[in-house]
C-alpha cells in the first residue's frame, strides 16, 4: 500500500495526541499507507514535538516556514500532495479517526474520474461513539481519496482561502466541474471527528 497511497495531514500548533490517535486508528484496520505531516508554521516547541512523534511513528514530516501568516490549510495540503510519489493521495483532517480500512476499499473499487469521501460523526468529549452526532455528507473536507493526477488537473486547493472551512466545499465542487464524480463510501465506513477545545489560527 505504501507504493500506492500517501496520506497528507496538515497541522499547526496543536497537540500530537490527535495525530497519534489517527495513525493508530488507520494502522489498526490493517492499512499501512505513507503518511506526510505538513506543519504549517508551528512554534519551535511544537515543531520539536512533531519531529519526535514522526520519528517514533515512521512518518514523513515537513515544517513550512509561515511566521506571521494566517493558517493556510490549502497551501499545506498542496505542498504535501505535490511532493508525493504515489498515484493516489488522501487529504485527511488532523482531528479524525477511522474505524475501517477505507484505503483498501477505495483501491479495490476505484473507478476512473471518481473521488471518494466518507460520512463523518462528531464525537462528544468522552469519545463515546454511540453518542456521536452525524454530520452526514456535510463535512467532505475531513477525508478525500483521489488520484494525484486529478488533484493536479484543478491546481490543488485554492491557496487564497485562509483559516478554514470553505475550501472543503470548493475543492469537490471544482472536481465535479471538470467531470469527476463524488462517491460516498457505504455507510459501514465512518470517520469520527475527535473532540477538542475551540481554537484560533
Amino acid at each position: 500500500m505504501k507504493d500506492k497511497i500517501s496520506v497528507i495531514i496538515s497541522i499547526r500548533n496543536r497537540d500530537t495526541h490527535r495525530i497519534e490517535n489517527q495513525i493508530q486508528s488507520i494502522r489498526s484496520t490493517g492499512a499501512y499507507p505513507n503518511f506526510h505531516i505538513i506543519d504549517y508554521g508551528s512554534d519551535a516547541a511544537y515543531a520539536h514535538l512533531y519531529t519526535a512523534m514522526c520519528r517514533e511513528l515512521g512518518l514523513q514530516y515537513t515544517h513550512m516556514y509561515a511566521e506571521g501568516l494566517p493558517w493556510n490549510k490549502c497551501r499545506a495540503l498542496n505542498y504535501g500532495v505535490r511532493h508525493t510519489q504515489t498515484p493516489f493521495v488522501v487529504t485527511s483532517d488532523a482531528d479524525v479517526i477511522y474505524d475501517a480500512n477505507i484505503f483498501q476499499w477505495c483501491l479495490d473499487n476505484f473507478q476512473d474520474k471518481c473521488f471518494y469521501q466518507v460520512e463523518s460523526f462528531w464525537l462528544p468529549k468522552n469519545n463515546n461513539k454511540e453518542k456521536a452526532q452525524s454530520a452526514g455528507h456535510g463535512s467532505p473536507g475531513l477525508c478525500t481519496f483521489l488520484e494525484q493526477s486529478a488533484f493536479e488537473k484543478i491546481g490543488g486547493y485554492d491557496e487564497r482561502m485562509v483559516y478554514w472551512g470553505f475550501e472543503d466545499l470548493d475543492f469537490p465542487d471544482r472536481l465535479k466541474k471538470i467531470g469527476y464524480t463524488q462517491v460516498w463510501l457505504p455507510d459501514t465506513f465512518k470517520l469520527y471527528h475527535q473532540w477538542h477545545p475551540g481554537s484560533e489560527a
